[in-house]
């Protein structure tokens, strides 16, 4: 009898970096009182610029080296941050399921956790009826625990979503990607 062979084929590239924050991010966000709602914030505000990492360009080129990395594991070249905001999470706050249409690479950065962490979960993009029993090969969805200044890269096309908000207040930066034109 020949030995099995595995395959485990077209793995999904997520990845975690830590940026060291040098300038007055946290503070600022925290001080902001103009926050607009978002139809999938959920007992929380995200901040009406779409244009936020403009004004922190050292947080920025961290956040884009890391996007280079990761694009560079997927062969891809050229990537740059389209859009950024912030979201500001109260007590019990949390993102509905989404995910980003139109963008490549998406990313979350953690920037205030007053609990020593969070958690992201992304589902499994293959379709759950598939299967009659669950194996490593095919959770529903795979949670990432983050701490603060943790960012998060991950394909856009992923749904995902958080748990709740324990603390009196979680921020965390997110944007999107395009191709440079």
């Amino acid at each position: 009898m020949w030995p099995t062979e595995t395959y485990d084929l077209f793995p999904t590239l997520v990845q975690k970096h830590n940026i060291s924050p040098q300038e007055s991010i946290v503070q600022d966000i925290l001080d902001d009182n103009d926050l607009g709602d978002h139809g999938i914030i959920l007992g929380g505000m995200r901040s009406k610029s779409h244009k936020v990492l403009e004004n922190y360009p050292k947080i920025k080129e961290q956040i884009q080296n890391s996007i280079n990395d990761y694009t560079k594991k997927l062969g891809m070249d050229n990537v740059v941050i389209a859009n950024s905001w912030y979201n500001v999470y109260f007590q019990g706050g949390s993102v509905r399921r989404h995910n980003h249409p139109g963008s490549i690479v998406s990313g979350a950065y953690y920037v205030h956790l007053e609990m020593p962490q969070s958690h992201l979960l992304i589902e499994n993009p293959n379709p759950p009826e598939l299967w009659n029993n669950l194996t490593k090969y095919n959770p529903i969805v795979e949670e990432i625990i983050v701490q603060q200044n943790d960012l998060l890269l991950f394909p856009s096309r992923l749904y995902h979503t958080t748990d709740p908000n324990e603390s009196s207040k979680r921020v965390c930066v997110s944007f999107n990607t395009n191709y440079v034109e």
